[in-house]
């Protein structure tokens, strides 16, 4: 019997652990491949899907229920505050820039408008 290990392994003790999960994880990969090309496989997967859809559409219905049970907002009433939101705040910022434009000639008239003349002079206090 020799006592000599090969050079490989003697430089890279986990070489054999590598070589093992590569391998294992080809085989896994080849065999649930196989698996998922069956139409059972699918017909799976699609039943599980399909449940799950179920299962969101009822907790959805539920939790609509509870909020209008204990009087909160929905999800859909919030979206028609933020829509009715957007068009006040549109609305404002039409009226604002027509302000504007309504100062501005406004400011601009009375800047050419002729100013009285000072009749009255400053008096001095000499005490």
């Amino acid at each position: 019997m020799s006592n000599k290990r090969d050079d490989s392994t003697s430089q890279d003790p986990f070489e054999a652990w590598r070589s093992f999960l590569t391998e294992a994880e080809r085989n896994i990969n080849e065999s649930l491949s196989k698996a998922m090309a069956t139409p059972q496989y699918t017909a799976a997967s699609q039943g599980v899907l399909k449940a799950l859809l179920q299962s969101q559409n009822t907790f959805q219905k539920m939790t609509r229920r509870y909020l209008e049970t204990v009087n909160l907002a929905t999800r859909d009433d919030i979206t028609a505050i933020a829509e009715r939101l957007d068009a006040i705040e549109e609305s404002l910022s039409r009226l604002e820039k027509s302000a504007a434009v309504a100062g501005k000639s406004r400011s601009a008239s009375r800047s050419t408008a002729a100013k009285p003349k000072r009749t009255r002079s400053p008096s001095i206090n000499t005490d």
